[in-house]
């Protein structure tokens, strides 16, 4: 059982009764249970602890994120005279790309300021925890110096997940992000933190505290563990939980993550999930904030041409053409995505054709108003030929 440490060690005892026993005393939500092993056995060597066993309650707020990207990535200044709009810079975390491509030349896959680049240099360095970290009182005195420190050797760390080390009693989520690793991660920090000033109001609490799920800090990246089916994968958990009130895609400028086959398995089962009795939200993101935030928030040239933008490679959207980065888990989705039941636009469709309509429906939605506003007649017209309803805009 080598991942048997679900919780805070908080007591040792050490006995010697022929063989040396370890009795651990740990902390796990809220109750306490206690183990006996053989103190050379390698269950022991706690190498994947899970403080946080529902993926649902492996969340972070708004203001972890800004804290994070400030912290280790870049700086963040404001548009405009308030707070509203932050412009996020990875000053940092370009300058380690580019050291880290000057020092290894080679790289098949030279370091970009994305998602890949945060896991090398900061999420996975940040998420070995040491045993002086682990334990809150480490009973050297009952122990005695020696055996204590001969016991930390072989259970002197853990790997775990960002969100886990942050809030290690779990938080529950509010959004869950999806969104494409190769998208810039400055963009990535200024998408969420303007949805969640976008979203406060209402919610009714300040953004900061808005909780968000996000694969890269909620699953432990040291050992990814994804499940045999989708149904038993984090992502499916942590969006069909209760408490998840919708999915925030987040595009940039090439809208990758419409074109990634885990980002179509989340935008089906929020699809999948919409009904009388369940409101998911499906709100369409960028670094300038939701796409539909325009109708509230006034003009904004450039957030106006990132929605032109996102709505013309909207029309380019092919679900079965979806890339991967393993087939067997495309194989899995796409089997997934066959069973997919349209509704509205899509009643009379099944399977990936009744997805491509209802996600393209749903974002030319939301892009209907700046469309609109604009005077794009001809982008106007495609959009209510997706289903969009001008009635709704």
């Amino acid at each position: 059982e080598k991942a048997w440490f679900p919780g805070k060690i908080i007591d040792v005892a050490y006995s010697s009764k022929g063989v040396e026993l370890v009795t651990v005393l740990i902390e796990r939500q809220g109750e306490l249970v206690r183990k006996t092993l053989r103190a050379d056995s390698d269950n022991l060597r706690i190498s994947f602890p899970i403080l946080v066993p529902k993926p649902e309650m492996r969340g972070m707020t708004a203001k972890q994120f800004l804290e994070f990207f400030t912290n280790h990535c870049g700086s963040i200044t404001y548009e405009g005279d308030g707070e509203s709009r932050p412009i996020c810079l990875p000053n940092e975390l370009a300058e380690r790309c580019v050291v880290g491509n000057m020092d290894d030349p080679g790289r098949k896959f030279p370091y970009d300021p994305n998602l890949h680049a945060v896991n090398d240099f900061f999420i996975k360095p940040l998420t070995v925890i040491h045993n002086e970290e682990f334990y809150d009182d480490p009973p050297v005195k009952r122990l005695g110096k020696f055996k204590w420190e001969k016991l930390a050797k072989k259970i002197s760390y853990g790997k775990i997940s960002y969100a886990e080390k942050l809030n290690p009693e779990g938080i529950q989520i509010d959004y869950f992000i999806s969104h494409h690793w190769g998208e810039d991660f400055s963009e990535f920090i200024q998408s969420v933190l303007r949805h969640a000033i976008y979203i406060a109001g209402e919610r009714r609490k300040p953004w900061e505290e808005i909780v968000y799920w996000c694969c890269a800090f909620a699953n432990n990246q040291h050992k990814v563990s994804l499940g045999e089916r989708l149904e038993d994968s984090p992502f499916h958990l942590a969006l069909s939980s209760k408490g998840c009130r919708g999915t925030v895609l987040n595009l940039n400028r090439m809208a990758s993550a419409l074109f990634r086959v885990w980002c179509i398995y989340e935008a089906n089962l929020t699809l999948s999930l919409q009904s009388d009795e369940v409101e998911k939200s499906f709100t369409v993101n960028t670094c300038q904030g939701p796409i539909s935030e325009a109708i509230s928030e006034g003009d904004s040239s450039e957030r106006d041409q990132w929605v032109v933008l996102i709505f013309q490679l909207l029309l380019k959207l092919d679900i079965e053409k979806a890339g991967a980065t393993s087939e067997n888990d495309k194989e899995k989705i796409m089997k997934a995505v066959s069973k997919f039941e349209g509704k509205g636009v899509a009643r009379e469709e099944t399977g990936p054709a009744a997805l491509n309509m209802m996600l393209k429906a749903a974002v030319a939605q939301q892009a209907m108003y700046v469309l609109a506003r604009l005077g794009k007649t001809k982008l106007l017209k495609e959009a209510m030929r997706l289903g969009a309803d001008a009635n709704k805009a």
